[in-house]
């Protein structure tokens, strides 16, 4: 049943690649149009959310303009996206993922927004992230997603698991489940693209709740660097938790959907994630009793806290055709707007704070409003929107080793560090 899942979602992800390619080559088809000042591209990360699209509607109608939307998938976005860059393709707006906004700044492929949009009405992580050189390069749009464990009440209930409040709590429930045929913790350990909010968490605990400053330091001054104490002992634990059985069998082939879905169908007792698969959870297991907690803490005193940030980015491109940057600016301060916050949260499930303070949360689930009280206003923001793509590549590459027992910490630390070197050697700075 596991395999078949496996195969639906890489079936699935075949035809949306199959018609992103497809969108692609219609909009290069199109290139001659890249003179037209009544026609804005959008590229997308495939927010996954139908509002989008009638927002974007909405705006062409009222400003007498076609938009056409090329979407990706998050995950591989920046591969995607590249050809079209180098293509010369026209491309007018971003809907990017937040964490992609530094680097794309980095390479001249979004532009200082300058005063254009205004930030009063913003809460801070809808702006502060996308701060560069105090010039602002993207606002957060559609809500503010968080890392957050959960777990299935009726599971703990029968096999008399206790809800983990440490990493030897959390082993210890493994342990309680062995030969029921439920697995401790569903993860989609096949997309290695969702590993670093492990590292974050873990991170969190090995500086003592100061993993953003420390994070700075390293990338400012070099210290500690990525191979130190600190970041060595975030992935030992991490390589306690495959020792400890603690993932489902199989988890390194798990792509997102299948693992989502072995939770909801009851065949995991708990799961960690985005609030984005939380929602997918709730929307498909609607009747489950599903409640949060804080990350197991392995270090006594801290108090853990959950990662976020805004789930899409909406940027104007950095090589925009000059004769449609002041439309692309207008769209990019619509999405920003009180009225589209309020559309793009509605009528859904997802599990975010509103990136605009005038905006009241929709009305919600009993899991939503604990995580919106409790994880939400806590939350730092991800720490791969500010490490160089090659530190992130390198913990995507590594976590599944040192979580399978083939690589040690140190062996994924030093990896990442030279990662780093080469990251600076290559010309990147932290802005």
């Amino acid at each position: 049943m596991l395999e078949l899942e496996v195969a639906i979602s890489r079936f699935r992800a075949m035809v949306a690649l199959v018609a992103s390619v497809a969108a692609l080559i219609g909009v290069t088809a199109c290139s001659s149009s890249d003179g037209d000042a009544k026609h804005l591209v959008v590229y997308s990360t495939d927010p996954g959310n139908p509002n989008y699209q009638k927002v974007l509607d909405e705006f062409g109608k009222e400003n007498g303009v076609s938009i056409s939307v090329v979407s990706y998938p998050s995950s591989s976005f920046i591969q995607q996206f590249t050809p079209a860059v180098n293509s010369k393709s026209q491309i007018d707006v971003l809907l990017a993922n937040g964490q992609d906004i530094r680097y794309l700044q980095s390479r001249g492929l979004v532009g200082s927004l300058g005063g254009d949009v205004d930030t009063s009405d913003l809460i801070p992580a809808a702006y502060a992230p996308f701060t560069i050189n105090e010039n602002l390069y993207a606002v957060g749009v559609g809500g503010v997603n968080v890392t957050a464990f959960v777990y299935n009440q009726a599971i703990f209930d029968k096999y008399g698991l206790t809800v983990p409040k440490t990493i030897d709590d959390l082993i210890a429930d493994a342990k309680k489940l062995q030969g029921t045929g439920v697995a401790p913790v569903s993860v989609p350990g096949g997309q290695t693209y969702l590993w670093p909010m492990w590292m974050m968490q873990m991170l969190q605990q090995t500086t003592k709740n100061t993993s953003t400053e420390t994070t700075f330091n390293t990338l400012q001054t070099g210290s500690p660097a990525f191979d130190s104490t600190e970041y060595t002992q975030a992935l030992a634990q991490m390589a306690r938790l495959g020792a400890g059985d603690v993932f489902a069998n199989g988890w390194q082939g798990l792509q997102e959907p299948a693992a989502v879905s072995l939770f909801t169908q009851g065949k995991a007792a708990m799961f960690f994630g985005g609030s984005w698969d939380i929602s997918t959870i709730v929307q498909q297991a609607p009747s489950m009793d599903v409640k949060a907690f804080p990350f197991p803490n392995f270090v006594p005193g801290v108090t853990s806290t959950g990662f976020g940030g805004a789930g899409v980015a909406a940027a104007r491109y950095g090589k925009i055709n000059p004769i449609r940057k002041t439309l692309a600016d207008k769209l990019v301060t619509y999405m920003a707007s009180a009225a589209v916050d309020r559309q793009l949260l509605s009528g859904g499930e997802a599990i975010c704070l509103p990136t605009v303070k005038s905006v009241k949360p929709p009305a919600s689930t009993t899991l939503q409003t604990q995580l919106m009280n409790d994880v939400v206003p806590t939350a730092s923001t991800y720490l791969d929107w500010y490490w160089p793509k090659q530190v992130t590549a390198a913990y995507q590459n590594n976590m599944v080793g040192v979580v399978s027992g083939s690589r040690t910490p140190q062996q994924a630390s030093q990896d990442v560090q030279n990662a780093f070197t080469q990251a600076k050697s290559g010309g990147w700075k932290f802005n």
